[in-house]
């Protein structure tokens, strides 16, 4: 079993609780969108992520990227494509649009305009048919450190991983 695997086996991954939902949303955008470091996680906005449908039905995500310290639309940073993270019926437990879908209807109403921010904080008074978000912003450093917080639940701490990683070196250290 892969280092990826563990995380979804061990729970540290899923849909389970706020927490574990907004972990997992953070993994797959860095893992399907490219989205690299804390500072382009924590600029992001509710508006920034599109579900669309192809015309034969199947449903993604897009990321519609604004200009990033890396990233402007200046130079030759900028993306050729936009970003898409695919639905994966055949994995309904592991299914990026769906843990997306969910992450989404758990948040408040008022934290669901274009310009909001897309990481809040969790509420960890919630009920399972309750927001489990905050109309709060998440901090950078609770950003920062959610890869580490995964991996440690997981049982992974201190390893490099090498099965996916958000930089361009093609490794993460989980201690980061």
């Amino acid at each position: 079993m892969d280092d990826i695997d563990s995380m979804w086996t061990s729970g540290s991954l899923g849909d389970s609780s706020p927490e574990v939902l907004l972990n997992t949303v953070w993994f797959l955008l860095t893992l399907h969108m490219g989205m690299r470091g804390r500072d382009e996680h924590y600029k992001l906005t509710y508006g920034d992520l599109c579900i669309h449908s192809t015309p034969d039905g199947f449903k993604y995500v897009e990321f519609n990227e604004r200009d990033t310290k890396t990233r402007s639309g200046e130079t030759n940073a900028s993306r050729q494509f936009k970003p898409k993270m695919w639905n994966s019926p055949n994995n309904i437990s592991r299914c990026p649009l769906r843990i997306f879908e969910k992450f989404l209807q758990k948040r408040p109403v008022e934290m669901c305009k274009s310009e909001s921010p897309f990481y809040l904080a969790v509420n960890y008074n919630y009920s399972n048919d309750d927001i489990w978000y905050k109309k709060q912003k998440m901090g950078k450093d609770r950003i920062n450190t959610i890869m580490k917080r995964v991996a440690a639940s997981a049982g992974l701490s201190g390893k490099k991983n090498k099965s996916f990683s958000s930089k361009n070196n093609g490794y993460m250290s989980y201690q980061e």
